[in-house]
């Protein structure tokens, strides 16, 4: 058994056209034509589509279940042809993609390098912020895809996994308490420099002081990943951060990680984009490169 586009292009023509003449000029073909691939499309799936027993033709339960998937395929299948037309052609291509700030800043734009030199000729934006502002410009369509460490606010996305996102305690490159296992009682004194309401690195510190019992710690709110790291370097306090954000301040010496028990639990990265709007081919492509990234 297999079913063919046309005729169920056909079929959905039929049923909301009320009758199989009326379908046929609608489609420009002969009455007998339309009656002949409806027949043939109900022998491949063995059983009656439409009631012709009325004054209009009626889709049958049967037709009912039908009609519902048919206009599911046949939209996707418009789809795909759009996005094959696109692809031939990706430059023409809208591309926006969003991301969290630590990805944004310091994953995003190898990835965006990396496809920019397949399709050089490729107009694409990257818009960092925080999680709860880029749910929100998912929702409007303003960014196609998204990139965030954690969890999207509640939306009605696609959301797919990609890689473990390690968090890290760090403190200037002298702090006395680095270079040694720590209890979190020990950091009861500590300042802890907390990103801006939104952000989901915010709700993970926030989370952890709970977990370590330091809710009443000191605490600093601060805009920005930047904003955090110059704070810390200058020893305003110590931050949770992605290790992703910092990787190279660790590794130069800029940074020391506080080796604190029990660790910071690590949180999702997800890319995610609206369920119900299609996707440019080079959204589709970008898609397919994040998928890959080995990050």
């Amino acid at each position: 058994m297999s079913l063919n586009l046309d005729q169920l292009v056909i079929f959905t023509h039929v049923i909301d056209c009320g009758g199989f003449s009326a379908a046929a000029q609608k489609l420009f073909m002969s009455q007998s034509t339309v009656s002949k691939q409806i027949r043939k499309l109900e022998a491949s799936l063995r059983t009656t589509l439409v009631d012709r027993s009325g004054p209009t033709a009626r889709a049958t339960p049967a037709g009912e279940v039908l009609l519902t998937q048919a206009r599911e395929i046949l939209t996707m299948a418009e789809r795909a042809v759009g996005a094959v037309h696109d692809a031939s052609s990706p430059g023409q291509s809208r591309l926006v993609v969003g991301g969290t700030c630590s990805l944004g800043t310091y994953v995003l734009p190898s990835l965006i390098l990396q496809f920019r030199q397949r399709f050089p000729a490729l107009d694409c934006k990257l818009v960092v912020t925080n999680a709860g502002d880029l749910a929100e410009r998912l929702t409007t369509g303003e960014v196609g895809i998204g990139v965030s460490s954690g969890v999207p606010p509640v939306g009605d996305y696609v959301m797919e996994d990609l890689v473990p996102d390690p968090l890290v305690v760090v403190g200037r490159a002298d702090h006395p308490l680095s270079g040694r296992p720590l209890t979190a009682d020990e950091l009861s004194s500590e300042t802890f420099l907390l990103r801006e309401p939104g952000s989901s690195t915010r709700t993970h510190t926030q989370e952890m002081l709970r977990r370590w019992s330091l809710g009443s710690a000191p605490q600093i709110d601060i805009w920005g990943t930047e904003t955090i790291k110059q704070a810390v370097r200058v020893g305003l306090g110590i931050s949770l951060m992605s290790r992703y954000a910092v990787a190279q301040d660790l590794q130069d010496g800029s940074f020391c990680a506080l080796d604190v028990r029990p660790s910071p639990l690590s949180r999702r990265v997800v890319v995610a984009y609206r369920r119900d709007r299609s996707l440019s081919a080079a959204e589709l492509l970008m898609l397919l490169l994040v998928r890959a990234s080995r990050w």
